[in-house]
């Protein structure tokens, strides 16, 4: 709730990710538990609730000093959960994993293949999914056929090849 008073995106983006995340997870094999799925996707940017006012409805470009403070938050949403009562180590992959991409480009600690847990990469694609498909203040929606592509043209190098044939 406290990421729907500071930026409403990032509310209605935890809602979304998390179902997307879900719709990919019961489809893939192995099983993962679903209840910490959707719990950790729904928190994957939990850590954005420390990072300065109006930093995420900028809509100037981001400074240097902006991205540092954006690549802190998976590590400041482990942190936040990690204190709350009834936390489950299992909700961190989602949380700190969902920036991480395949050929060691992500953050926070550009992490490569399959030293991204499962549950990571499936957060992955539905956070870079529903972000490319809602409004921000700095550009325009893309269509979800345009999204896919994109995301498609990107696996085995952004995101895990098999987690996107599931995903389209």
């Amino acid at each position: 709730l406290h990421l729907k008073v500071m930026d409403e995106f990032a509310f209605a983006h935890s809602i979304n990710t998390c179902i997307f995340a879900l719709m990919l997870a019961r489809n893939v094999k192995p099983l993962i538990n679903l209840n910490t799925m959707g719990i950790g996707a729904l928190l994957h940017d939990i850590g954005k609730s420390f990072l300065p006012p109006g930093l995420l409805s900028k809509e100037d470009h981001l400074t240097e000093a902006d991205w540092e403070l954006i690549r802190m938050h998976p590590q400041a949403g482990v942190d936040i959960i990690e204190l709350a009562k009834g936390y489950q180590k299992e909700y961190v992959d989602p949380i700190l994993l969902h920036h991480e991409r395949l050929d060691g480009s992500g953050y926070p600690a550009k992490l490569t293949g399959k030293d991204i847990a499962l549950m990571g990469r499936i957060a992955a694609i539905a956070d870079v999914y529903d972000a490319m498909t809602t409004d921000r203040p700095y550009r325009a929606s893309f269509s979800p056929p345009t999204a896919m592509r994109w995301i498609s043209s990107h696996a085995d190098v952004l995101f895990d090849q098999e987690l996107v044939r599931t995903f389209i």
